[in-house]
């Protein structure tokens, strides 16, 4: 994160010189530093002062204490078909609250929440962030899930047919790549 340093010396200074442990810039000549601390960790600062009178300088030891964010990762185990269940997963470290958001309104402080029967309202993005409540430090990452639609299939025979002729049963799709499965009187299949 990135820290706004406030010079508070009083008689006057005429130049600054400032020294931030772990952060970047590392040195800063400015009155008014900002400085970003990429690392969690605890952090040493000093300024040095100097006006007519002569120089002073200030350290100190464990001034800024940088939180680590939070791990996490999340996933779902689609693609879905209608009127599945979608079951999104996050794992994570170092935090304490979920919450998730997604298409359709959808939100849940579960770590892995099912939402049920999956309509095409559903297919989207879904964020999950990951809270260190103590710290107010936070991970956030999405995962797709994809729900598909039914196929249109259109079925046809060669009927009607004489007695002892074979029926001939044919299905076509604009969905490629589809398995079929049969079903009639008499246990066809």
């Amino acid at each position: 994160g990135t820290v706004q340093f406030t010079d508070n010396s009083s008689e006057s200074p005429t130049s600054w010189s400032w020294s931030f442990t772990g952060g970047t810039p590392a040195t800063s000549t400015d009155q008014n530093p900002a400085v970003v601390y990429a690392s969690a960790g605890t952090y040493e600062v000093s300024i040095t002062v100097t006006n007519t009178a002569g120089t002073d300088t200030k350290t100190e030891v464990s001034y800024i204490t940088v939180n680590a964010n939070p791990t996490l990762s999340a996933s779902n185990d689609g693609p879905y078909c209608l009127g599945d269940n979608i079951n999104l997963s996050a794992t994570g470290a170092g935090g304490n609250a979920w919450a998730w958001t997604g298409p359709n309104g959808f939100t849940s402080t579960s770590e892995d929440p099912t939402i049920s029967n999956a309509s095409l309202l559903m297919d989207g993005a879904y964020t999950v962030t990951y809270t260190n409540t103590t710290t107010s430090c936070f991970a956030q990452v999405s995962t797709t899930a994809v729900v598909n639609d039914d196929p249109d299939i259109i079925a046809s025979t060669n009927t009607p047919i004489c007695e002892g002729s074979n029926l001939i049963l044919s299905a076509t799709s604009s969905v490629s790549g589809l398995n079929y499965s049969w079903t009639g009187p008499n246990s066809f299949s």
